[in-house]
């Protein structure tokens, strides 16, 4: 998980990972290994002047990165889909011609095929979480790693899948824990395993904790 930071003072701000990975194309062809990747991402996977990561990385000869598809949550990568909505299931961005993907209510099995269709083997998750259990980006993630689990496990029909989740602020803070924790019995596409309704957490360190617990157990 990439992320920044800074020293004190009044002037200080977080450099999110995507602005560390698009900080030297060298350093992103590191962290890649120069391998096919698709990239999860949605409309606020942003740098600070707002391109959008896919534009950012599309072109391989200055972002350094591979890219060779798009994964789209709900609302689509680009956020022009309606709520409960992921787009269609493969189409090409106009923008970047790159095909794009939805995993939005896919199984873990179809999304692992739609990750190895093109080849890829590293999957870059970029998504901004608004700190809340019921937001369906984190779970969305979440099927990534499964899927990711499975093809280390020798399922799919390629090669093992690294993921690198490009870690963002938690919007409400990591102070704080509050609400109900959800029940198994409960577990729905706005909650797939036990967390609290504010769960004080980035996506980088709800990656952790889904590995740590839950990925591996489906």
């Amino acid at each position: 998980f990439f992320r920044g930071g800074g020293g004190g003072g009044g002037n200080c701000r977080t450099t999110t990972g995507l602005e560390r990975l698009c900080s030297s194309a060298s350093f992103a062809k590191g962290v890649t290994g120069g391998r096919p990747t698709c990239i999860l991402a949605h409309a606020a996977s942003v740098l600070p002047d707002l391109t959008h990561a896919v534009d950012a990385l599309a072109d391989a000869t200055k972002s350094g990165v591979n890219l060779v598809s798009v994964l789209a949550p709900e609302h689509g990568f680009r956020g022009a889909q309606q709520a409960g909505h992921g787009g269609k299931n493969a189409t090409v961005d106009p923008r970047t011609g790159l095909q794009v993907f939805s995993i939005y209510t896919k199984s873990y099995d179809q999304i692992l095929s739609l990750v190895q269709r093109d080849g890829c083997e590293v999957v870059l998750v970029d998504l901004q979480d608004c700190g809340a259990r019921f937001y369906t980006y984190i779970w969305s993630m979440y099927d990534v790693l499964v899927a990711a689990a499975g093809a280390r496990s020798g399922h799919g029909n390629g090669a093992p899948v690294k993921v690198v989740v490009l870690d963002r602020p938690n919007p409400l803070g990591g102070q704080r824990i509050e609400g109900p924790v959800l029940a198994e019995a409960f577990s729905s596409g706005v909650g797939k395993r036990p967390l609290s309704m504010r769960h004080g957490m980035t996506i980088g360190e709800l990656a952790n904790l889904f590995n740590e617990e839950y990925v591996g157990q489906e």
